[in-house]
C-alpha cells in the first residue's frame, strides 16, 4: 500500500478531513485580512499560526462528540436492556384483558 493510498485512507475519516478543512480555510482568511492589511510577507507566518490550532481545537471538539456519542449509545442500550429485564418481572399485576375484543 502506497503512501497516497495511505493518505486516501486516513481522509475518508471525518475527524481527520474536517479540522483540515477548517484551519486551511481559517488560516487563509486570516493570512488574506493580513495581507490586505499589512502588505508584508508575514501573512504566511500568520496561515502557519493559524492553521494549526484551528485545526487541533477542531480535531479535539471531533473526537470528543464522536465519544459523547458513542457513550450516550451505550448507556441508551443498557437502559434498555435494564427495561426489559425488569418489565416484564412484575407478577404483582392483576390480569386484565383488553376491552374491545
Amino acid at each position: 500500500m502506497g503512501i497516497f493510498d495511505q493518505l486516501y485512507q486516513s481522509l475518508k475519516n471525518d475527524c481527520v478531513r474536517e479540522p483540515i478543512i477548517h484551519g486551511t480555510a481559517a488560516a487563509t482568511v486570516a493570512s488574506l485580512v493580513h495581507f490586505l492589511y499589512r502588505g508584508t510577507r508575514k501573512s504566511l507566518l500568520v496561515w502557519i499560526g493559524v492553521l494549526w490550532p484551528v485545526a487541533v481545537g477542531s480535531s479535539m471538539y471531533c473526537d470528543y462528540s464522536r465519544i459523547h456519542e458513542q457513550l450516550k449509545n451505550e448507556q441508551y442500550k443498557d437502559a434498555l436492556k435494564y427495561q426489559i429485564v425488569n418489565e416484564g418481572t412484575d407478577t404483582n399485576k392483576p390480569f386484565s384483558p383488553r376491552k374491545g375484543y
